[in-house]
């Protein structure tokens, strides 16, 4: 544990800065640094290879939002094709109870013929 002069223990932080990239020091600002100053290749590569990586981070969210994209509208092609479906099964059951209701129509039609018939 480090304690700042003022009396309050430090905390450990990683800067994130150009001049620093990487680099850790403790908060109070009357300490120094933890790790020891980066050499210039350092300073060089660090800031581009964090920048490579934003890139592709955004390049990964808009893929991820694009095939969320694509999903979704694959989903909404289903659910229209599921509905004509439905609805053609639905015309389908309509007319075959048309159906059988027409045949119960003829058979008490018959019926009621054959009864005057034998009157």
């Amino acid at each position: 544990m480090v304690l700042c002069a003022c009396g309050l223990q430090c905390v450990v932080r990683t800067s994130w800065t150009n001049r620093n990239p990487g680099r850790r020091f403790y908060s109070c600002p009357l300490i120094g640094w933890v790790d020891p100053l980066m050499c210039d290749r350092s300073l060089d590569i660090i800031p581009g290879l964090l920048r490579n990586r934003d890139a592709l981070e955004d390049a990964l969210a808009l893929e991820q939002e694009r095939a969320d994209w694509e999903e979704h509208r694959a989903n909404e092609e289903d659910t229209r094709a599921n509905q004509a479906e439905l609805r053609a099964n639905m015309e389908e059951r309509a007319d075959w109870e048309e159906h059988r209701a027409n045949e119960e129509d003829t058979r008490a039609n018959q019926a009621e013929l054959r009864a005057n018939m034998e009157v």
